[in-house]
């Protein structure tokens, strides 16, 4: 599932543009290909998430999808970035500088990233 941008998805315009002139149509051309669904109202993206029963949510930046993410799966994650040169990677706690030396960090959500990233060889 595509999220759209703006909230309510631009109320037709009216808060935004981004999903009439880019978001839909790029959408309606990716769903030629793939089974894709969207734009997803970003603030209720996870609920419809569980009732469509959606593998995967794609957003358009950091904080749109890991709010909620985060909430949901606690340290249990992981979260690809795409877009850059380079495939990222990362334990869905970030780095935990405040936690450095003190042995009580939790290694799940690294421990699921290295897997991630040995099953896929990227």
């Amino acid at each position: 599932g595509i999220l759209g941008l703006n909230p309510h998805n631009g109320e037709n315009g009216y808060i935004g543009i981004e999903e009439k002139k880019i978001i839909i149509p790029a959408i309606k051309k990716l769903k030629k290909k793939y089974p894709i669904i969207g734009p997803l109202s970003p603030d209720t993206s996870f609920l419809q998430r569980a009732k469509l029963k959606i593998d995967v949510l794609i957003g358009h930046y950091h904080d749109q999808i890991l709010t909620t993410f985060k909430s949901q799966f606690d340290l249990d994650a992981i979260n690809i970035t795409i877009g850059l040169p380079f495939i990222r990677i990362s334990p869905d706690h970030g780095v935990g500088t405040g936690i450095i030396g003190k042995g009580i960090a939790d290694p799940k959500s690294f421990k699921k990233a290295v897997r991630f990233f040995s099953k896929y060889n990227v």
